[in-house]
């Protein structure tokens, strides 16, 4: 939107009542001690899923919030008296998973790959470690280019 040309601002065209849509954070306490009474009212309740800690938000503007965790602290495990190595698998599960060791099947491979014969050969030479490719390939094309053009003369004259 332009300024008039004496320099009055405008009236702009938004939509009136916008000051009621502003949204601030001045009620986050207030709604978060309502969030907890809620909670409270409705507490025995069956914990969803596997048990996870209890830990804030990071941030200033939801530090007031809490939410479930990914997993507990090494100190929390201590007061528990959990290992922090402990697994959740039963005896029966960990037989399953172990890795047999020595010849189970006598297993045949059918498929076998040709057996190449070449020789190592010998160290390289100065004059080997000193070749460039990529630059004597491109002497090559210039080289092919000029005979090209010298041939394309001679047919022409």
């Amino acid at each position: 939107m332009e300024p008039s040309p004496n320099g009055m601002i405008l009236k702009p065209p938004l939509p009136q009542g916008w000051q009621q849509r502003v949204d601030t954070g001045f009620q986050k306490i207030r709604k978060y001690k309502a969030q907890q009474m809620k909670e409270r009212c409705i507490a025995p309740r069956p914990a969803p899923g596997s048990i996870r800690p209890i830990v804030r938000y990071p941030t200033v503007r939801y530090h007031t919030r809490v939410r479930a965790g990914r997993d507990f602290s090494l100190e929390e495990l201590r007061v528990a008296g959990i290992h922090k190595k402990m697994g959740y698998s039963s005896a029966e599960e960990l037989k399953l998973a172990t890795q047999l060791t020595g010849p189970v099947i006598p297993i045949q491979n059918i498929f076998r790959k040709p057996v190449l014969a070449f020789s190592l050969g010998s160290a390289p030479t100065g004059s080997e470690k000193n070749f460039k490719a990529f630059a004597s390939l491109r002497m090559a094309q210039g080289q092919c280019l000029v005979l090209w053009h010298l041939s394309k003369k001679g047919e022409g004259s």
